[in-house]
């Protein structure tokens, strides 16, 4: 790890380069799985299925703050949010959801269809993958 992350530190120690932002994306995906592949196995989290609506014609600065209030509520619990500007069937929307902790995301996910609605969301379908 210590020698990869050596090779890495020339991107960014290096006086004369330009780090692209297609750089800086490359590096940091090689440094999230070096790190990842040193973790033990203590240091995972238990996952889940991921639990996503699809939130029609809503912009993700307004929802921003629903999501951190879901992460703030329910530890292990992460808020994600796939926004889509061209989608042929829901045209501009986002794919909205949570996911982590399963004893938590279910509640998360009912926590966060009360808050679509109370921002008046249009909402698609729900694309919860029931196990």
């Amino acid at each position: 790890m210590i020698g990869s992350a050596a090779r890495l530190q020339g991107l960014w120690a290096a006086p004369r380069r330009r780090l692209t932002a297609f750089g800086a994306l490359v590096a940091a995906v090689v440094v999230a799985k070096i790190v990842l592949s040193q973790l033990d196995s203590h240091h995972v989290v238990a996952a889940s299925t991921p639990w996503p609506v699809i939130v029609l014609g809503s912009m993700e600065a307004t929802l921003t703050p629903l999501m951190q209030e879901i992460e703030r509520v329910y530890a292990g619990v992460k808020v994600f949010s796939l926004p889509s500007v061209d989608h042929p069937d829901y045209g501009r929307h986002i794919e909205l959801g949570v996911k982590g902790d399963p004893a938590a995301v279910a509640a998360a996910y009912t926590t966060l269809l009360a808050g679509l609605h109370g921002f008046n969301a249009r909402l698609g379908p729900e694309l919860v993958r029931k196990t």
